[in-house]
């Protein structure tokens, strides 16, 4: 494995209460990769070095609901990172010493950990912040993008209980690469366009930020955007086939957020104001979009559906990558029957 530097950017100041001493190892000079493991049912996660020449470890535990070893691109940004605040119960940076060498894995990534191990110093964070940032490398595929992480933790103050403590500024735990399957799935909600002309629909799902947008538009005789209830079968979706013509998916991302009141007119006539710029567009003219229906309770003596939209065997292609889509569950939006 590569080896990443775990250094310091600002000089750490190490202090001993009266009682205790100071720790002879320097925590911010971990020689070694940068490890990780998680429970992603109680989405528990650890990051960790392991010093096999002092026999010591630095470990970086957390929780979240948010967090992904393995993220989407959709859940990436260069721009703002990742903050967890630590505690002293879940969220813990923690530095040990050990009577013999362990294995990082066995130590830290098993329900229940060796019982050979004998801890003979322990540090444990009181407060900081941990700060989980990504910068983007070359890309080696077409359908995932590299990306450079790294973990700072930012003001900590390890405590032991006899007597030590160590404060830092800035504390870099360390990096690593992963890739990141490329995804055009965020949150938004899906909207319909007026038909017109007959039988030609629009189709849009655009971002809570306003700048990017899923347009999907196709020619089809049998589906409505409110349809007549013996026209819905549960138990087969309507498909449409992407062609180059009628039947086409698009991704477009903008350098700005389109305005609420600019929202219908960018998307069902094609009108994006002149101030706004696409900076990425991907089209899909293969594959197909499968809709189908979920029946539920009536309300007010009126029919409902639940009416979903997948994507399958879809790539798209333009500016940059081109994302790959297997199976994706675009959105689902609820119908009600005339």
């Amino acid at each position: 494995m590569n080896k990443f530097i775990y250094h310091i950017l600002i000089s750490t100041l190490i202090v001993s209460c009266s009682e205790g001493d100071i720790i002879n190892n320097d925590i911010t000079n971990f020689d070694a990769p940068l490890e990780n493991c998680a429970n992603l049912n109680k989405n528990t996660f650890v990051f960790f070095k392991v010093d096999k020449t002092t026999n010591s470890t630095i470990s970086m535990s957390f929780n979240s609901s948010t967090f992904n070893i393995r993220p989407n691109t959709s859940d990436i940004s260069t721009t703002e990172p990742t903050t967890i605040a630590l505690n002293g119960d879940t969220n813990q940076l923690i530095y040990r010493e050990f009577s013999s060498n362990i294995s990082g894995s066995d130590y830290f990534c098993s329900i229940v950990p060796p019982n050979n191990t004998n801890v003979t110093k322990e540090l444990i964070s009181s407060n900081g912040t941990l700060e989980i940032s990504y910068e983007e490398l070359e890309s080696t595929n077409n359908t995932q993008k590299r990306f450079k992480r790294t973990l700072t933790v930012l003001n900590p103050t390890l405590e032991s209980n006899d007597g030590i403590s160590i404060r830092n500024e800035i504390l870099v735990l360390g990096n690593d690469t992963i890739e990141a399957d490329i995804s055009i799935g965020f949150t938004g909600e899906i909207k319909n366009c007026t038909e017109a002309p007959p039988n030609t629909f629009t189709i849009y799902k655009l971002n809570e930020d306003r700048n990017k947008v899923i347009t999907i538009n196709f020619v089809n005789v049998f589906f409505d955007i409110i349809p007549l209830l013996e026209n819905i079968s549960e138990e087969t979706p309507t498909k449409i086939v992407l062609n180059t013509t009628t039947n086409k998916i698009t991704y477009k991302e903008f350098d700005s957020a389109i305005p609420e009141n600019n929202i219908v007119e960018s998307f069902c006539n094609n009108n994006i104001p002149l101030s706004i710029n696409t900076t990425r567009k991907l089209i899909g003219n293969r594959g197909s979009i499968e809709i189908s229906y979920v029946k539920l309770t009536p309300l007010d003596g009126k029919e409902r559906f639940n009416r979903s939209y997948t994507l399958k065997d879809i790539i798209l292609e333009g500016t940059g990558s081109p994302i790959q889509i297997d199976a994706l569950l675009l959105d689902t939006e609820e119908i009600i029957l005339k």
